[in-house]
This record gives C-alpha cells, structure tokens and sequence, in this order.
C-alpha cells in the first residue's frame, strides 16, 4: 500500500481461439469476434474501476494498446482492419496499432496525433514520468554505470542501447492551440536536428523515424516522416504470409503514408511508377538513415536470435557443429585452446 506500482495486464482477447463465457455468448448478434470484443471491453472496465475505486486514479498512466496489427487469416475469428494487409507482412496492416494514454492533471483529454510513436517509445516516457529523466544517456554513461551498478548489482548485462524516445514533454504539450502552430513552423523534420531555436522544443514530436523489423529480424522497411520506403516486401496473402518468404526489391518501393495511409498506389494507381521515379532522390537520406540506425548494432550487438518456424536454425547449428569437429581433427590444439577460453569466461562470470 501507499507505494508506486507498474502493472502490464495481459488479456486473452483478442486472441484465437476464442472462448466466450456464456453470458458473452450473443450480446451483439454479429458473431463470435464481436462479442469477444464486448467481453474485452467489459475486462478493461473492471480494471478501471478497481483502479478509481482505489483512489488511484488521480495519480496511474493509463496505457491501453496492443502488440500488433489484425491478423486477418483467422477471420471471423480474427480482426479486420482498413489498412493494407495483416500481422506478421511488412505493411501498416501489420503494424498500425491503437494507443491510448491517460494520465489525469498531466494530459489532456480528446487530443489526437498523427505522430510516429513506438512502443520502445514507453519504457523512457514512463520512467520519465517517475522521473527519471533521460535514462537513454544514462545508460550510455560510465559514471552512471557505476551508480546502477553499485544500486542493482545483480544486472551484470549493462551494456544495452535504448531506441526509444521520450514522449513526455510532447505529450503534455498537445491540446494547445498555440503550440499546435509553432509545431507546424518551429519543429525539425529530420532526426536529430534540433531546429530554428537551437534546441528541440517540448512541443515537437520527438521521433521521426520507425523501423519496420520482419519475425526474421530483417529491416523490411523505413518510416521516415510521412513517407516510408519498402526495401523487402510480402506478397502472400493469408496464412501464406506466414510460410512464404519475404521478396526482396532490387529497387525499393517509396510512398506518402499521409496521402496514401492504406497503401492503395502502388497497387492500384496506374500513375505511380512516374509518381516514384520523379521522387527518387529522397531515397539516399532516407536510405542513409537506416544505415546510421543498422551501425549502432556494431557496438550494441543482438542479444539472440530471432525465433524460427522451421528447421534452418537446426541445420545451420549441425552444420557449424561438423565444420568444429573437422577443425578439431586436423588441428587438435583447438579442443585444449576451447577448454582454456572457456574457464576463463566461466571464472569472469564467478
């Protein structure tokens, strides 16, 4: 009691399979996906009221969001979505997803964005909240690695680099008016820029850029601003998007995602093919930034592997396996040097 607490609250709905309580069963007459939705609402409810009845309300964010698009294939026990295509493809329809932010006396109420937000976006915006500031920069810090050393010493893994921006002060700047219009004259339309005041001003978004990872790990695509360029592209449909592999395009496919949000020209508009060629120089800086966000993996390399589906995983570690006992044969020294190399790591960890 009386202390602060982080709760992420995890439904089963919406997900397949599902299965109503029977008191769910039909309350909307439009079938099974339906009715979830109003159990799920009824879900969320609860937890708001328990929240309010508390006294917590006055001071609890509220987050309310989900971990990806629709995933269409399952229909009718499956979402729908106006965006192009579903889970687990490189388009919006996979990664367009609802957030709602709540956070009485702080934010205002009604406001809408159209700015990009990640979810890596909420780990610096909530600590910022519970005030720590900045933790990015502090992670990067050596004098702060000492001081988050020596309070949690049991996170030996320090060396991390957060992607995520924080969303705090922009946030609180929203329903104003006045700071609406200095958005559109004062704020930096590329990342890290800091703009006309020499500095990057509470109202203006802070992120500008998304990186459209596929399950495999591959950066697919680039959001940057209101446009996005496709490097890699699905173009199975239904469950086959989640069997078939990903094409890769000698040339990448470039769109205005506020002019064209569900993706409808390159697919449908006999004039898009001038309409790209004309705009073809926008994909060096955008091609540039990816490459800029790709080097930091040189210092900040992947902690694992992304999940397989199939056997490659298997196949490659059998492989590397024989290539290790070949070398071993030949060349018998190697099995001591292994040994000597693997103490030393054993006795670091000790």
């Amino acid at each position: 009691a009386n202390e602060p607490f982080f709760v992420w609250f995890n439904t089963t709905r919406m997900h397949v399979y599902t299965h109503l309580k029977e008191e769910s069963q039909g309350v909307t007459g439009q079938g099974i996906y339906a009715d979830g939705m109003v159990e799920h609402d009824k879900q969320v409810g609860q937890l708001l009221r328990f929240i309010r009845r508390q006294g917590l309300d006055d001071n609890t964010i509220i987050v309310y969001s989900t971990d990806n698009g629709a995933e269409v294939f399952t229909w009718p026990d499956g979402g729908t979505t106006p965006f192009y295509s579903e889970k687990n493809t490189n388009w919006e329809g996979g990664f367009r997803v609802p957030a709602i932010m709540s956070w009485k006396g702080h934010l205002p109420k009604g406001v809408v964005s159209n700015d990009i937000m990640s979810h890596i976006d909420w780990v610096p915006t909530l600590m910022a909240a519970a005030g720590v500031e900045n933790i990015d920069r502090q992670l990067l810090a050596d004098d702060d690695k000492q001081k988050i050393d020596a309070q949690y010493p049991e996170y030996e893994q320090y060396n991390v680099h957060l992607d995520g921006y924080n969303f705090l002060p922009y946030l609180k700047s929203l329903g104003n008016q006045l700071n609406n219009r200095k958005r559109q004259k004062n704020c930096p339309s590329t990342p890290g820029a800091l703009g006309v005041l020499g500095r990057l001003p509470d109202y203006c978004p802070p992120r500008h850029q998304y990186i459209y990872f596929t399950d495999d790990g591959y950066p697919s695509a680039v959001r940057y601003n209101d446009w996005k360029l496709i490097f890699s592209e699905q173009r199975a449909e239904g469950f086959d998007v989640w069997s078939e592999p990903y094409v890769n395009l000698r040339v990448p496919r470039l769109l205005n995602l506020r002019r064209d949000p569900f993706e409808k020209a390159p697919h449908e508009s006999d004039y898009y093919t001038d309409w790209m060629f004309r705009r073809t120089f926008l994909l060096g800086p955008i091609t540039t930034s990816v490459a800029n966000f790709l080097n930091s993996f040189v210092d900040y390399p992947p902690r694992q592997k992304p999940a397989s589906f199939t056997i490659n995983q298997i196949v490659d570690g059998v492989v590397q396996q024989l290539e290790i006992d070949r070398l071993q044969e030949e060349f018998p020294f190697i099995t001591g040097l292994r040994k000597i190399l693997q103490s030393i790591v054993d006795n670091a960890q000790d």
